[in-house]
Formats: C-alpha cells, sequence, structure tokens
C-alpha cells in the first residue's frame, strides 16, 4: 500500500518546514497538541497523542522521513512518511510526500486525511 501526494505553498521551503517540525506550530495549525524531539531518532506525537513516532531522517528544509503510527493500529505496525520540499521560487514550495506500510483499510481515510488535516490547515495556516 502506498499513497503518493503533492501540493503546492506559497511560502519558502523554510517555512513550510518549520510549520510542520516546530511542534508549537504545529499545535497552532492543527489546533491540537504536540510535541516534537527534532532530531534523528526523536520522537514526536501529535493530534492529541493519536499519532507517534520517530524522525528517521532530516534534511532542513529539504527532506523529512518519519516512522509514524496511529494509536488504534496493531503493536508494531509503523508507517513510513517522507516529506520532500522542492523549492519553486523563494514564496512558492512544493511537498513531495509519499507513504508506505499503512494497514490496507485505512488508505481511503488517509489519503483524505492528508489533504483535509495537513495541507488545507497547513495553507489555511501559512496564509493567516
Amino acid at each position: 500500500m502506498a499513497i503518493h501526494q503533492e501540493e503546492t505553498f506559497h511560502c519558502s521551503a523554510a517555512r513550510l518546514y518549520e510549520a510542520l517540525t516546530n511542534a508549537e506550530q504545529f499545535g497552532c495549525l492543527t489546533e491540537t497538541t504536540a510535541e516534537i524531539d527534532l532530531v534523528v531518532g526523536g520522537k514526536f506525537n501529535c493530534f492529541n497523542g493519536w499519532i507517534h513516532g520517530v524522525t528517521v531522517e532530516m534534511i532542513t528544509n529539504q527532506r523529512l522521513v518519519q516512522a509514524w503510527r496511529a494509536k488504534t493500529w496493531r503493536t508494531g505496525i509503523y508507517s513510513i512518511i517522507s516529506f520532500k520540499f522542492e523549492a519553486i521560487s523563494d514564496t512558492e514550495t512544493k511537498i513531495i510526500f509519499d507513504q508506505i506500510g499503512f494497514p490496507q483499510e485505512d488508505k481511503t481515510y488517509l489519503e483524505l486525511a492528508w489533504h483535509d488535516k495537513y495541507w488545507n490547515q497547513l495553507k489555511s495556516y501559512l496564509n493567516a
């Protein structure tokens, strides 16, 4: 199972990366609690503890890879998510997003949730 999505944002790659990796900003944009230890191997949780995991790889303003799981998934199941930040200009950035390894029955929900809970929320937050 895999999900691939691409979204364009009207901000710099640095601004977009910061919104996704700074716990205070992420909490504001999702209107939930978030904790992020932004180092490789650092743990995170977001959406009031609904999602948690560990950062696998990070290249500031360019790439973020996380082992990610929902609290309702069976023990030991982690999905790998990858955000690639592609600067189109100083004021426009594309996120190339991929997710693999999630339970098959969650695919439709996840495809919609990335739009509703991430992309749309980010666009509203960054344009505010």
